[in-house]
């Protein structure tokens, strides 16, 4: 089927004025197109399934679907949750927000629709596990994208109150003035974080650089390249409106211009954020976390190890000098289960993600066991929270529970670990060595300390028989 033919029929599913012009006549651009698509058909079978240095988005197996809390509840984006019903309130404000869209961008449908074209099969290769009736359908598969990725980029902008010049956001049919506030926006942000929910970041790029009237001069092939200061214009713009969003985001600086793969990615990576400084050699030996046995916050403070907020809130932030233990400040509430679990299903998942979130996780989970190590880090300002003290210590049980995978703990974290170890060690043997000096260096010193702990049983035992018998005379 001809690239004009997929454009005409793509057009013509949405209603009026945003019907393609017909052409009557196959000029010379599209007859190369046609025998293009020739070609590429004459690939053996299978040669152009997924391509696993391309994929992003991944399906998480059912049996782990409680585990991840993987179904969105407001809005679907991509194919696995098209059509769902627990999504269908949103459904019918697509087709509105795309019309907004386009009419504020003054470009006709059908400039998106050759842009994404180019990068179709791109797109579709972003997911593991593409149904066949997205596979084979090209029209649907990219009538889908425009709506979806139209809608997530007028959902950005209503709920960060930006809007480019010349914009009256009273004329949007679904946000209208107000825009996205709330509840509302809190069960956004939920459903744009579930790793079977995401939009291919090319797709966004695309539909931004049409907008913006920017010729787009990359190609996904093993990884995005951006080639043009427009363009990393555009990604940069994409960028923080995703950071805005999340309103309590601190965006990597040196990644600015960088085209992540998908919200979630971009959302890790700002909360993994390595500006804070110069980063542990990746020389370091890493240690796995089943052999790294590091005390709990409370076992640490009976040994005098302090404890302080650092500088900065990125998960890689964490050290330890002059006897005091650093780590970021952390906000826990109903939804940090949620989008903390998928992105340990994406670090799972995907092979270039690295385990750097996963071994933040670790380490918090080996210093918060019981609810007091809980009540000493609020008290230290490093945890913050809407939730109980035993259940944000439940949280980070479940949340380690949930590795499917042996993991190591970055080098960072490891560094840092070891040497918490070899303190709270140190420290203990000498707090040891202290009592055996003052109070056990003579067996007459010994006998003292027995001594005086047995006098002090038998006050405890007669103050309660004198209170019993007095209880009893009355």
């Amino acid at each position: 089927m001809a690239r004009r033919t997929v454009q005409k029929r793509l057009a013509s599913s949405l209603p009026g004025p945003l019907c393609l012009e017909e052409e009557n006549q196959v000029n010379m651009k599209e007859w190369v197109i046609q025998v293009d698509q020739r070609v590429s058909q004459t690939s053996p079978a299978g040669e152009r399934q997924a391509d696993s240095n391309t994929t992003s988005i991944y399906r998480v197996p059912r049996e782990e679907h409680v585990t991840f809390a993987c179904k969105p509840s407001r809005v679907s984006f991509g194919p696995y949750y098209n059509g769902d019903r627990c999504c269908s309130r949103t459904e019918e404000h697509k087709e509105g927000s795309l019309v907004h869209f386009l009419g504020r961008s003054k470009k006709p449908l059908k400039s998106y629709v050759e842009a994404l074209t180019a990068v179709v099969q791109d797109l579709k290769d972003s997911y593991d596990e593409l149904e066949s009736k997205w596979r084979d359908d090209t029209e649907g598969f990219l009538r889908m994208m425009i709506l979806d990725g139209c809608f997530l980029i007028e959902v950005l902008r209503s709920g960060t109150n930006y809007y480019v010049s010349g914009d009256d956001s009273r004329k949007n049919p679904v946000f209208g003035m107000e825009g996205i506030h709330g509840s509302e926006k809190k069960y956004y942000r939920l459903d744009m974080l579930l790793l079977e929910n995401q939009l291919p970041m090319l797709l966004l790029l695309k539909l931004i650089s049409v907008e913006r009237e920017t010729i787009l001069l990359c190609h996904l092939v093993s990884s995005i390249i951006i080639t043009s200061s427009r363009l990393i214009e555009a990604a940069g713009h994409i960028n923080k409106l995703v950071a805005r969003f999340f309103s309590n985001l601190d965006f990597p600086t040196t990644d600015q211009g960088n085209l992540f793969l998908h919200v979630l990615h971009l959302y890790r990576q700002c909360l993994i954020n390595k500006d804070f400084g110069p980063t542990q050699s990746l020389a370091l030996q890493r240690t796995t976390v089943f052999y790294l046995d590091i005390p709990s916050a409370t076992e640490l403070h009976k040994v005098g190890i302090g404890f302080a907020v650092s500088k900065t809130r990125s998960v890689m932030d964490i050290s330890f000098g002059h006897n005091t233990l650093r780590l970021p400040e952390i906000y826990v509430d109903d939804m940090t289960k949620s989008q903390f679990l998928n992105i340990i299903a994406f670090e799972q998942r995907h092979k270039d993600a690295g385990h750097d979130f996963m071994s933040y996780i670790f380490f918090m989970f080996r210093l918060i066991q019981t609810p007091s190590d809980v009540s000493l880090l609020q008290l230290h300002g490093i945890i913050e929270t809407s939730l109980r003290r035993n259940e944000v210590a439940i949280l980070f049980n479940v949340l380690r529970r949930s590795f499917t995978s042996a993991t190591w703990l970055a080098a960072e974290h490891g560094v840092v670990g070891r040497k918490l170890r070899e303190r709270y060690e140190r420290m203990s043997d000498e707090w040891r060595l202290d009592l055996s000096q003052k109070y056990l260096r003579s067996p007459w010193a010994i006998i003292s300390v027995v001594a005086a702990i047995l006098l002090f049983i038998l006050t405890i035992i007669q103050t309660v028989f004198t209170v019993l018998s007095f209880i009893y005379r009355n």
